[in-house]
């Protein structure tokens, strides 16, 4: 279809509602100024699918004022690319640790789209957007839904309605189980989603960056800030399977001749690609896991490995390696994790599935000590840093250090002195091993020393809050970490 066809299509669409009658002859002086004609034709595409979609989905929060208008006329085009712009700077400063940096920037793309909206005297707290961001990767969906549904039972939410749009899902029956918290669940195509997210860019919420009542937060001291109260109150999981779920799962169990055993674990270990390799941080070897993966064999209970089918095979007794499986439902992993006695993960998605069902957390692996995200009733293990020189730097040095405040690449980044060539030291075999055995042996309340200092000297560098660190690492580790 020609861009006249398109324009003569959108007019006939626009022209069932007088309302978009002028909007639409600026959007297209607009488009004709200030892009080339194969680009005005494109976005003409991404505009009739938006308005159609506005049209048919008109209901609620007078939708019809959400016109695809923000992005189009002079003013709102010079803030999309300055917004751009703003979100490669902080992915920059991300990269290279510039932790308070990034928040910065983050807070400015923020302020950038409540100008666009007030271009059209649109409050930018009456309707939000939850798109592919957030719902596209089982992480993002975790932590971002978690959030916003706690914030909303607690009555600290500023926002007044969502829309969620599950064209760009990651696990459509992981989504599904929000409902509870959601009621605007907008079944789109990928191309419509797409085409929304682009037009309404203002009012689509990022998965970095949360609005409150008393301005921005980042992600993760939002995270802790509500997780913690939540905890406070003891109120239940956020998210729980229905009967029919338990149902299905037997029947899936009995086909497969899979023995089910007094207790489950679940294990994901984020593995190395061919680009990252293993300085990465939040990467981990599977094969260190064994002697944990015993552990619990020999308390009764069985472990599933989740992930895909390009990490290493995992032949070992006492495992079922879903990896290598083939024809899993998306349902499966997410029934597994629900189910289990505790998860041990490292930093990746499924971290946060767990969370969401409130089942307990061995956190390996873990990097970026200073901004690492609570979660109740759950144990971390961090990773240590070694320096160029072979010595391992102290918590406090650590904290002090940009590299304290990273989860990738650290090997790159050069320190106060511009040395560089720090690297990550995973957890060893036993000490999470170790960790297992806590794990295993059950929660208590209260912290013992060397973990309240761990806790104090957080708090002393600005930490919003962390998962409570093993114990048993902790001693092993007091004189390197000087505590």
């Amino acid at each position: 279809m020609s861009t006249l066809q398109f324009i003569l299509h959108l007019l006939k669409l626009i022209g069932s509602c007088a309302k978009f009658f002028s909007l639409f002859i600026r959007i297209t002086v607009s488009l004709l100024l200030h892009f080339k004609i194969a680009s005005a034709s494109k976005f003409l595409r991404q505009l009739t699918l938006s308005v159609e979609f506005i049209l048919e989905h008109g209901s609620k929060s007078s939708p019809i004022k959400y016109s695809p208008f923000l992005l189009l006329p002079t003013d709102a085009l010079v803030l999309y690319s300055e917004h751009q712009s703003i979100l490669h700077n902080a992915n920059s400063a991300y990269a290279f640790a510039c932790w308070d940096e990034t928040k910065n920037l983050l807070y400015s793309s923020l302020t950038i789209e409540d100008k666009a909206s007030s271009l059209h005297s649109i409050d930018p707290l009456d309707l939000r957007i939850i798109g592919s961001e957030i719902v596209g990767s089982i992480g993002h969906s975790s932590f971002g839904l978690a959030l916003r549904a706690r914030m909303n039972f607690l009555g600290h939410n500023p926002v007044k309605s969502y829309w969620i749009l599950a064209g760009l899902t990651s696990n459509e029956y992981f989504l599904r189980l929000w409902g509870q918290h959601f009621d605007s669940f907008l079944n789109v195509s990928r191309s419509e989603q797409k085409a929304i997210e682009n037009s309404l860019w203002p009012i689509v919420e990022s998965i970095q960056t949360i609005r409150t009542f008393d301005g921005y937060l980042d992600l993760v001291s939002a995270h802790n800030r509500y997780a913690l109260a939540w905890e406070k109150e003891s109120f239940p999981p956020l998210i729980k399977l229905s009967d029919n779920d338990q149902t299905r799962a037997e029947h899936f169990f009995a086909e497969r001749n899979w023995q089910i055993p007094k207790f489950i674990v679940t294990l994901h270990v984020r593995e190395a690609t061919v680009a990252e390799g293993r300085l990465y941080g939040r990467n981990a070897c599977i094969s260190s896991y064994l002697p944990a993966i015993d552990e619990i064999s020999q308390h009764g209970g069985l472990v599933f490995r989740i992930g895909n089918n390009r990490m290493t095979p995992l032949r070992h007794p006492g495992v079922i390696d879903l990896t290598q499986e083939k024809e899993i439902p998306e349902w499966l992993n997410i029934y597994l994790i629900a189910k289990s006695r505790f998860m041990i993960a490292t930093t990746s998605g499924p971290i946060g599935v767990a969370a969401a069902f409130g089942v307990p957390i061995l956190w390996t692996n873990m990097p970026d000590i200073g901004k690492a995200v609570f979660h109740a009733k759950s144990l971390c293990l961090p990773k240590m840093i070694r320096r160029p020189c072979g010595d391992l730097m102290s918590l406090n040095e650590t904290l002090d250090s940009v590299f304290g405040w990273s989860d990738s690449f650290i090997h790159n980044i050069r320190d106060k002195n511009n040395v560089q060539g720090y690297t990550w030291v995973d957890n060893t075999a036993p000490e999470i091993k170790e960790a297992t055995v806590e794990m295993l042996n059950g929660w208590t309340q209260f912290e013992s020393d060397y973990q309240s200092c761990w806790s104090q000297s957080l708090q002393d560098f600005g930490s919003s809050g962390s998962t409570r660190v093993s114990d048993t690492f902790l001693v092993s580790h007091a004189r390197d970490l000087r505590l």
